[in-house]
C-alpha cells in the first residue's frame, strides 16, 4: 500500500473529526481530546514495562507449545498497548464522558456561535491527530499487518502523537528524551562518539539496511546511514533506540542497535621487525675528519702458564715505522 493512500485516509479522518467537533461544540470536544490524550499517554509510558513482565510469563509457560514463527514478545507488546490505549479510552468514554458533558438546556442557552465552532474544529484537529496517530501506532505493532511506509508519508500523525505524549517518558539529555528519541547523534570528529547505524527493518534478511527498506533518518540526510556516530549517554556501548524509531521501522521489540568499533579507535598492531638482506656499507666520514682512534687493550699474562711459554705482547707499530721527510728535517743533527 503506497504512502499516499495512508495520507488520503488520514486526511479524510481529520476532516471528518473536525466537522464532528464543530457540531458537538467546544466543551464536548475538549473533554474528548483530554480523554484521548490521557489514554495515549498512559499507553506510551506503561506499555514497555508491563509488556516485559507479560512476555517473561508467557515465555516460561507457553514457549514450548508454540511454533518458533510466533513471536511472544511482539504479541505481548501489541496486546498490552492495545489494552492500555483502547481499553482506557473506552472506559473513560463510558464512565466519565457522559458526566462531564453539559446538559441540553445549557447548550441551548449558550448557543453555537461561529467562534465556538471554529475553536471546536481546531481542538478536533488536535484530538484527531492523537486518535488517528494511536491507530497507526497500534497498526505498526500488530505482527500480522504490514509495515507502514512512514518515511514517505506527508501526514505522519503517528509520530506527532508520540511526540505529544512521549514527553512523560523522562530521562532527558540535552533537551531530548532518550526513551522517546533514542541516544543523540554525534559527529565523526568527536573522539568520544561511538559507531553504530540507523535503526532499520531488515526485510530481505541480508543484515544491511538500505533506502528500499524501512529506516529512521536519525541524522536527517534523507538517506540510510550505515555508519552513525552517537553519544553513549548511559555508558553501555549500545545505542538505545527511541519509541519514535521503533514506530518508524515497525520493530517494537528492538531495544538497541549493536555498536561497532571505530576504525580510528582500533588498537594498532606492532610493526614486524625488518630483516636486513645485505650488510650495510661503511659510511663516509663527512667534512674530511678522520675517525677517532680507539684505544688498544694489551692482553694480560695468564698466571697459569709459564712465562717462557707465553707469547710476548706485540710491539707498537710506530716503533718500526719508516721515517717521513718531515721527521728527517726536524731531527737534531749530531756533532759526530
Amino acid at each position: 500500500m503506497p504512502a499516499i493512500a495512508y495520507d488520503g485516509v488520514v486526511l479524510l479522518g481529520l476532516l471528518y473529526l473536525m466537522w464532528l467537533a464543530s457540531d458537538k461544540g467546544i466543551v464536548a470536544t475538549s473533554i474528548a481530546a483530554a480523554e484521548v490524550f490521557v489514554s495515549l499517554s498512559l499507553a506510551v509510558v506503561l506499555y514497555e514495562p508491563i509488556a516485559g513482565f507479560v512476555f517473561t510469563y508467557l515465555d516460561e509457560n507457553l514457549a514450548f507449545f508454540l511454533p518458533e514463527s510466533i513471536s511472544l514478545e511482539k504479541w505481548s507488546i501489541f496486546l498490552v498497548f492495545s489494552l492500555l490505549m483502547w481499553g482506557t479510552l473506552a472506559a473513560l468514554w463510558v464512565l466519565v464522558h457522559p458526566k462531564l458533558l453539559p446538559s441540553e438546556e445549557e447548550e441551548v442557552e449558550a448557543g453555537m456561535p461561529i467562534l465556538d465552532k471554529a475553536g471546536a474544529a481546531l481542538i478536533g484537529l488536535y484530538a484527531g491527530n492523537l486518535l488517528l496517530g494511536a491507530a497507526l501506532i497500534t497498526w505498526s505493532m500488530c505482527p500480522l499487518l504490514w509495515t507502514i511506509p512512514t518515511k514517505d508519508m506527508f501526514l505522519d500523525v503517528g509520530r506527532t502523537a508520540l511526540k505529544s505524549t512521549g514527553r512523560f517518558l523522562g530521562e532527558w539529555h540535552g533537551g531530548r528524551s532518550i526513551p522517546l528519541h533514542g541516544e543523540p547523534v554525534a559527529s565523526r570528529s568527536d573522539r568520544e562518539a561511538l559507531l553504530s547505524s540507523e535503526a532499520f527493518n531488515d526485510l530481505n534478511f541480508d543484515g544491511k539496511g538500505g533506502f528500499d527498506e524501512p529506516f529512521y533518518d536519525a541524522d536527517g540526510d534523507a538517506a540510510f546511514t550505515g555508519d552513525l556516530y552517537y553519544f553513549d549517554v548511559d555508558g553501555d556501548r549500545r545505542r538505545r533506540v527511541g519509541v519514535i524509531e521503533k514506530y518508524a521501522v515497525g520493530l517494537w521489540d528492538m531495544p538497541m542497535v549493536l555498536d561497532r568499533q571505530r576504525e580510528d579507535n582500533k588498537p594498532k598492531l606492532p610493526a614486524e621487525p625488518k630483516i636486513p638482506t645485505s650488510t650495510p656499507a661503511p659510511q663516509n666520514v663527512a667534512g674530511g675528519k678522520k675517525p677517532e682512534a680507539t684505544e688498544k687493550v694489551m692482553p694480560k699474562p695468564d698466571p697459569l702458564i709459564s712465562p717462557l711459554d707465553q707469547k710476548p705482547p706485540p710491539l707498537p707499530s710506530t716503533l718500526f715505522a719508516p721515517e717521513t721527510p718531515a721527521a728527517k728535517k726536524d731531527a737534531p743533527v749530531s756533532d759526530f
